[in-house]
């Protein structure tokens, strides 16, 4: 349960991001005071209904396991009854290396943080690249442009949807 609940703050807590990433501030219309101490918002929702979601999933799973691998048992004998439990334990981890599987490579940092291609104010960077405000952002030490990403982080409430977003590479 710990790897799971790991692994849902990794994908959907955006609380390490730049404070005023979640909702946008009007500089001008703050007082300094504000201004000087804006915070981190966190996605905590968010978490709190993946978190719901897993429990819930493994509660239902382990209920209905308990009631039939009982019957299933009594019915086909001890052995065989091992064996399909085996089995499905297989077909689960199977499914969980699917889906973390990281398979679609996604362009998370624009082109021209790294000095390449496309320059600020360029065609290529659409009509609000004049904002003057907008700042690419960047987290960790980011070594190239491009990531994988697994089938649970394709989502669009996921820290790399609004990492994307900030970056101006998804239409919001």
């Amino acid at each position: 349960m710990a790897e799971c609940v790991g692994l849902i703050m990794e994908t959907f807590d955006t609380c390490d991001l730049q404070p005023g990433v979640n909702q946008r501030h009007r500089l001008q219309s703050m007082a300094e005071t504000t201004r000087r101490r804006r915070t981190n918002y966190s996605s905590f929702p968010r978490v709190c209904a993946g978190f719901f979601a897993a429990q819930s999933l493994g509660f239902f799973l382990a209920a209905g396991a308990t009631g039939v691998s009982g019957d299933i048992t009594r019915a086909l004998g001890a052995q065989l009854a091992v064996s399909i439990v085996a089995a499905i334990l297989l077909f689960v981890t199977l499914l969980f290396m699917f889906i973390m599987w990281r398979w679609k490579e996604v362009q998370v940092i624009p082109n021209s943080v790294f000095g390449a291609a496309t320059r600020k104010g360029s065609i290529a960077w659409g009509p609000g690249a004049d904002d003057p405000e907008w700042k690419a952002v960047v987290i960790g030490n980011a070594s190239q442009k491009m990531r994988r990403i697994n089938l649970l982080e394709m989502g669009s409430q996921t820290r790399w949807t609004e990492i994307r977003k900030l970056n101006k590479l998804l239409r919001n």
